[in-house]
């Protein structure tokens, strides 16, 4: 439940935020394959988290259900199509030489597929879809970021490949994924780009174990201080026209801060989930759960998965509705 995002693979899959609202006003059955598009950085560095470019996006259609959208296919077959015959064509020729050099040799051939595919993006992601479009909203970060910035994010947004997504919808699930303990194992399991923390999914989500125990009374703690920072964190934008990004600049320095506190509070709230004691070594703690959750895979035992418990009978309460909206 955690993805590596849509790669477009040409830029003529995309479009200006005003030559795509121009055309969903003429052709308002579009906005199912013409998308808003967000990039990390316009997620934590634009007022809003606003897209400033849409993405055509075919990925789940046949070559004729695309041509049915008259329009964007002829963009696309306009705008794609050359670059990848050529592309195409330039490896088939590569590999005819490094095969007569060496005919057990490996050759690549994600161009002549992508030509074989030209009206699709390079790398689609539809299994991602398929569990985001059950969904109202998904929580993202941006893949490579200095700081501990997560967010809920409509589902007729498109995710770039710059973002990570966690296709989970309630408060609870997010007050675990934002929380102090998920950003310590992240900045221990994860990997590095210019410097900053960068969040690979194999060695940090598929290793972070999950409270195992936790009771509904913590549950409930958890998804009410996971709201209760979000919501202060909308207002302080709201009232100041600032930026994720800008927020979170301030909330490193010293100095009393509410936001700092409700940062505090969810934090505790999701060490008693996972009964850890706050005095002690958290990595070491985390470490030791995920010993034991592996032990008890091991011996296919249940463990707690990610996500609200299954015994949980009414999920819907802990699923607000507050999430990064595109503003036409």
């Amino acid at each position: 439940m955690c993805f590596i995002i849509q790669t477009h693979g040409n830029s003529g899959f995309l479009l200006s935020k005003e030559k795509a609202t121009n055309l969903l006003k003429k052709h308002p059955e579009y906005n199912k394959i013409l998308k808003p598009f967000l990039i990390g950085n316009e997620l934590v560095g634009n007022i809003k988290s606003q897209a400033r470019r849409f993405v055509i996006d075919f990925s789940s259609k046949n070559i004729y259900e695309a041509a049915s959208y008259k329009k964007l296919y002829e963009i696309v077959e306009k705008e794609v199509l050359p670059a990848r015959e050529e592309r195409s064509k330039k490896q088939e020729k590569n590999n005819k030489i490094i095969l007569l050099k060496n005919s057990k040799a490996t050759v690549n051939k994600h161009h002549v597929n992508f030509y074989n595919h030209w009206w699709q993006l390079g790398y689609g992601r539809t299994k991602m879809f398929d569990e985001i479009s059950k969904l109202s909203k998904y929580i993202v970060c941006s893949r490579v970021s200095k700081r501990q910035i997560f967010e809920f994010v409509c589902s007729n947004i498109n995710p770039s490949d710059s973002l990570i997504v966690f296709a989970y919808n309630d408060d609870y699930s997010f007050g675990i994924i934002q929380a102090k303990t998920h950003w310590l194992w992240l900045l221990e399991k994860g990997g590095t780009m210019a410097g900053a923390p960068s969040y690979t999914s194999n060695s940090v989500w598929d290793t972070y174990p999950w409270p195992q125990k936790p009771t509904e009374k913590q549950i409930a703690k958890i998804a009410k201080a996971s709201k209760a920072l979000r919501d202060e964190r909308n207002a302080v934008m709201e009232k100041n026209k600032s930026t994720l990004r800008d927020v979170y600049r301030i909330l490193e320095k010293p100095g009393t801060n509410d936001l700092k506190d409700l940062h505090k509070n969810l934090d505790k709230a999701v060490i008693e989930a996972y009964g850890f004691d706050a005095k002690k070594d958290i990595l070491e703690q985390l470490l030791e759960l995920n010993e034991k959750v592996a032990q008890l895979e091991s011996k296919e035992k249940e463990v707690q998965a990610p996500g609200l418990p299954n015994w949980i009978t009414d999920k819907q309460k802990y699923i607000s509705d507050d999430c990064v909206k595109f503003i036409g």
